[in-house]
């Protein structure tokens, strides 16, 4: 499991959008896309030695998680530990093709996602949506790419434009 770093999240993010192209590429279960999570987050089963020092002082955790291909890869379904999962499936992931996991995560709810098809959206306000993203897998190999975090304005560029190698680059990976 990797939630993202400090000094890339802002605690207080309630709306945005987390994208990202997931692979799997051997195992028994598919991807784990987690999001609102907040608290110590810890590897299952393991606690961390030190916690970083924004999370020292944190209530014990608050996690959702969108199994994809869960369960022996025979269904799928968001779960959390202190939030209000649902949005069950019966999508399962094959070995190396590529899919586009997409979760807009509002201050009173969550869709997800799949290849361009909402599978769900689920009324939740538990901690008013905020916490973190992060990528994870249980029993399974897989590859992501292209994570893409943006709020309800869509996503923006970080540079002005003028031809800048950051700018070629988004535009080449965004037409691929």
């Amino acid at each position: 499991m990797s939630v993202v770093a400090d000094e890339f999240w802002e605690d207080d993010w309630d709306e945005y959008t987390f994208e990202v192209r997931g692979s799997k590429i051997s195992g028994a279960e598919g991807f784990l896309i987690m999001f609102r999570c907040q608290g110590l987050m810890q590897a299952r089963g393991q606690a961390l030695e030190d916690h970083p020092p924004r999370m020292e002082k944190l209530k014990p955790s608050l996690e959702y998680w969108w199994n994809l291909g869960g369960w022996g890869n025979s269904r799928s379904q968001v779960e959390s530990w202190g939030g209000k999962g649902g949005a069950n499936s019966a999508h399962t992931i094959k070995d190396k093709d590529w899919y586009n996991i997409k979760i807009v995560n509002t201050p009173d709810s969550y869709t997800v996602i799949l290849n361009d098809e909402e599978v769900a959206t689920v009324d939740d306000d538990t901690e008013n949506g905020v916490g973190r993203i992060g990528l994870a897998t249980w029993s399974t190999v897989a590859k992501y790419d292209d994570v893409v975090v943006y709020g309800p304005d869509g996503p923006s560029l970080p540079v002005d434009a003028k031809s800048k190698l950051a700018t070629t680059w988004a535009h080449l990976k965004s037409v691929k």
